[in-house]
């Protein structure tokens, strides 16, 4: 089987049609009546030089993308917990009744027998109050 030999120019334009207009190697390939071999050759011959801003530009996209997945499979984590915390099954209205509980004797206790006058004294008084 002979070779063919083909100019650059018609290298060129078939690169062209591949990277510039977007057609497909296989639809190029049979429509000048050249190999896909051939073609790959060409287009790794005489394809433009990569833009060093878009191959960045690129790999941050990709970072992006990966980022994005994580955070959406966390915040799909995040809505299930809030499902299953917020519902109200048995034992909840207990749950309730022992944090009114607790706030009132914290209250009764605490908070109503001393007279601070500034901001941190109540927080060292219910502090010593738990710990007690």
């Amino acid at each position: 089987m002979g070779t063919s030999n083909f100019s650059d120019d018609f290298k060129r334009d078939a690169v062209a049609q591949i990277t510039e207009r977007g057609y497909p190697v296989a639809e190029v390939s049979k429509r000048l009546g050249v190999s896909q071999h051939s073609l790959y050759a060409w287009k790794k011959k005489f394809s433009k030089p990569a833009d060093p801003g878009k191959a960045d530009q690129a790999a941050e996209i990709r970072r992006l993308k990966q980022e994005l997945a994580r955070v959406t499979e966390e915040r799909d984590i995040l809505k299930k917990a809030t499902a299953y915390f917020a519902k109200d099954g048995k034992g909840r209205f207990l749950d309730n009744i022992f944090i009114e509980r607790l706030w009132r004797t914290l209250k009764c206790e605490c908070v109503y027998l001393h007279a601070w006058e500034t901001g941190s004294q109540p927080r060292v008084g219910v502090r010593k109050w738990v710990d007690f």
